[in-house]
């Protein structure tokens, strides 16, 4: 997903950084390295912080388009259905990266 979003950030809006990072604790003391790695984190310019889904959400809407690739979260039940989406992903991360192939930029 990372690739995916770094070529459709044209404004160069986002700062993608892996959890792996070095001096990630330093740049981030409120975030948990444990939980990085279960779910994606969004941190947006006054500090609030974003996780799953709703990271998700706020990440395609800072990329062009924004209307059009987060109205599903907006229709009644839309918002809840990405989260079990989100979490059968991350519980099946595996798979799905087998699945998507190296070709995951789609």
């Amino acid at each position: 997903m990372a690739r995916w979003v770094h070529r459709r950030d044209h404004a160069k809006r986002l700062d993608l950084i892996p959890f792996q990072e070095p001096n990630l604790k330093a740049r981030f003391p409120t975030v948990s390295l444990e939980h990085c790695r279960e779910e994606l984190h969004l941190i947006d310019g006054q500090g609030q912080v974003f996780t799953g889904a709703a990271a998700v959400h706020e990440t395609l809407a800072r990329l062009p388009r924004a209307p059009l690739t987060t109205l599903p979260f907006h229709v009644p039940g839309g918002m809840w259905l990405a989260n079990w989406i989100y979490r059968w992903v991350a519980r099946n991360r595996g798979w799905v990266s087998r699945w998507l192939g190296p070709g995951d930029d789609r």
